[in-house]
């Protein structure tokens, strides 16, 4: 939910000590600007949008004077907030050199750093780490705080709502996979532990006998150890399992943790698991693959999110907060365009909003479709509220 990710961004802004001279804006966090826009109250901000690509030490010293002249009138930095876009269009190593130079200015307030992906040069240099923090963070969402982090596993991410992107220890490594195999392999052996490799093969159906079965299976897991510098897999009790040496934080898994767990707490603990589950779902499961297993892992995601919102929705109409309540149910809605409990809802909150042709343009949309793809009608109740508000649309037209 962005309301509540934004309220988490401004109380970390707000929290922030003195000693955290270096912020990034979490490269995983589709709201940034919600941080630039906290900042553009600051009555001392420069602002840097970098230009250009793979750029050197000079040019971002270059750029940096240019901003700095056309943006303070003593053209100095002392005192200021200083706001960095787009820095990761500038070479790892140049980077580097410029922050830890810029934090060496005492007189500089603080550094803001934006970019699509974590600064390398950041998570590599430990000067760089003790002032450095990402916002927003929390691990329970995969917004990880890289430079605090203390364990000694390496991180990896998967997220699988939506294209699919991989990150170890905050580095991408997408393009690095040479084939849609080892992207496929890498996905499901991340969320699910393997016996032997026939039942991979089985799995993809890519060969008929032992032999070549475990041959691809090898091959392929040794592409991925490749590409990510570690052994993804350890063979133990029977099954390959993920490593321990990888601390492994995955989308998919924590979203279905946490709806489950939404049913076994208590009302408030409830919906703060459904926010937080919603937060994290970011879109379809892996929409770019198109394969039987894919398939039928993303319609059951897709169920639980629907069945999410719901619940969140009924939570909110609990509350009192029937306004938030229609727009979930709204968006719960378009996860199953043939429930007819969300659409009873939908109708019933306009209802109650007087919004009596937005109610009985949903129940003719939802009759349609489910004429046209199931080839059924709906039930008495949900016939009964749509001409009992018919009704009072025409009272309220004659009024």
């Amino acid at each position: 939910m962005f309301d509540y990710l934004r309220a988490l961004t401004i109380r970390q802004l707000q929290a922030l000590s003195d000693q955290t001279r270096l912020i990034v804006a979490h490269p995983n966090y589709t709201q940034q600007r919600t941080i630039m826009s906290k900042l553009v109250h600051e009555d001392a901000v420069i602002y840097v949008r970098f230009d250009g690509n793979n750029l050197s030490l000079n040019h971002l010293q270059h750029q940096l004077e240019v901003a700095v002249v056309d943006q303070s009138d003593y053209h100095s930095l002392d005192g200021k907030i200083l706001v960095l876009d787009e820095c990761d269009r500038a070479e790892a190593e140049a980077m580097d050199n410029f922050l830890s130079k810029l934090l060496l200015q005492s007189s500089l307030k603080r550094i803001v750093v934006f970019g699509r992906e974590a600064p390398q040069c950041i998570l590599n240099n430990q000067a760089l780490r003790n002032h450095a923090s990402f916002v927003p963070h929390d691990s329970s969402l995969m917004l990880w705080d890289y430079p605090q982090r203390s364990e000694k596993t390496v991180l990896l991410e998967v997220r699988a709502f939506g294209e699919g992107h991989t990150l170890l220890e905050g580095r991408c490594v997408d393009d690095n996979w040479d084939g849609l195999l080892p992207a496929h392999c890498f996905f499901t052996w991340s969320i699910e532990a393997w016996r032997r490799a026939t039942t991979f093969s089985r799995h993809f159906g890519l060969a008929k006998t032992t032999a070549e079965a475990t041959n691809i299976f090898h091959v392929t897991k040794r592409k991925i150890n490749e590409v990510l510098g570690i052994d993804l897999m350890v063979y133990w009790s029977g099954f390959y399992r993920i490593s321990p040496k990888i601390h492994l934080s995955y989308d998919a898994v924590l979203f279905t943790e946490m709806s489950q767990q939404s049913a076994v707490v208590p009302f408030e603990e409830a919906t703060d698991f459904l926010t937080r589950a919603i937060a994290i779902y970011q879109g379809v499961f892996l929409s770019s693959l198109d394969i039987a297993w894919v398939q039928k892992r993303r319609g059951e995601l897709n169920e639980v999110y629907g069945e999410s919102l719901a619940a969140l929705a009924h939570a909110k109409e609990i509350s009192g907060d029937s306004k938030t309540a229609l727009g979930l149910y709204l968006r719960a809605a378009t996860t199953n365009y043939h429930c007819e409990d969300f659409v009873h809802n939908i109708m019933r909150l306009y209802q109650e909003q007087n919004r009596f042709v937005d109610a009985l343009i949903v129940y003719d949309r939802f009759v349609e479709k489910l004429r046209s793809d199931l080839g059924l009608s709906p039930s008495a109740q949900i016939q009964e509220l749509a001409d009992r508000i018919r009704e009072k649309e025409f009272s309220s037209t004659r009024a």
